[in-house]
Order: structure tokens, then sequence, then C-alpha cells
């Protein structure tokens, strides 16, 4: 497509982790994504799955950044999601 500006951020999310509250550990995200980037050279990934206001800090130390799902559900979870990364 002429003139339309694109761009993709690939996600790493283990279906595990889609949906249950039970997050990947975050050693096993960082050997995914480690493995990603050795791939595909200097890209950012993302992690999507079960990311909570519990977790989120600990995924954006191994990660470029998070896909919330489920919490974003509820206002009150999500607010304090965004509440943790303002800390």
């Amino acid at each position: 497509m002429t003139g339309v500006k694109t761009c993709a951020l690939p996600i790493y999310e283990p279906l595990s982790a889609i949906g249950t509250g039970m997050g990947e550990d975050v050693p096993a995200v960082r050997a995914a994504t480690d493995k990603i980037k050795e791939h595909f050279g200097a890209i950012q990934i993302l992690y999507g799955g079960s990311v909570s206001p519990r977790n989120i800090s600990e995924y954006l130390m191994v990660t470029d950044g998070v896909l919330v799902g489920t919490a974003s559900l509820d206002v009150q979870e999500f607010l304090d999601l965004i509440h943790k990364l303002l800390e």
C-alpha cells in the first residue's frame, strides 16, 4: 500500500498464559524473547498473557513492553496496573 505507514510489534504470548491468570515464568519469557531477538536482530518484543498489577514490573524488566488483555476488562484492575507503572 503506497503512502500507508505500517507498524508491527511482535508479541510473545504463550498459550498457557492466555486468559488463565497464570502468567509465564519470567525466566522463560526472557529466554523466549532473547531467542526471538537472536533470530531477528534488534527488534522490540512485547509480552502478553495474564499481565496484571502483580507481575507487570517483572515482565517489563525482561521485555520491551506488555499487552494487557483480561486485566483491561476490569476498570479498577486496569487503573491499579497503571498506578503500578507510575510507581
